[in-house]
């Protein structure tokens, strides 16, 4: 079903999974997590260390995230990006509504933090 509203929406899905491994944790300044729980999860596998380049730590002092902090209409209370796994294709559409629309202003601060470190990332 994912599959298929992606390619509706002109999204081509087919990348590869992984697991997110401790290392990562130093490795990318910022992981964004779809629910609490996610967030919850990653926290623990991080265990609670912030290995992050200093100078990221400085621009963006939280590393963990969820997806809504850049959605325009999330609501307080109203983080979670619903997982649509098993539930009808109108799921699959307001999932695919919610990252279209978060997507942008997500990049932006991304751009906004890499411009703040001055660009070299260290």
């Amino acid at each position: 079903m994912s599959v298929s509203e992606g390619a509706r929406r002109g999204h081509r899905v087919d990348h590869v999974v992984r697991q997110i491994h401790p290392d990562d944790f130093e490795e990318f300044d910022l992981v964004i997590g779809m629910d609490a729980r996610n967030i919850e999860d990653l926290e623990r596998l991080r265990g609670g260390v912030d290995l992050r380049r200093p100078k990221y730590r400085e621009v963006e002092p939280v590393q963990l995230h969820l997806l809504r902090r850049w959605d325009p209409y999330a609501m307080p209370g109203d983080e979670d990006v619903a997982d649509p796994w098993g539930k009808s294709p109108a799921a699959f559409r307001e999932m695919y509504a919610v990252v279209e629309r978060t997507m942008p202003l997500l990049l932006d601060h991304l751009q906004t933090m890499h411009r703040d470190v001055g660009g070299s990332g260290s």
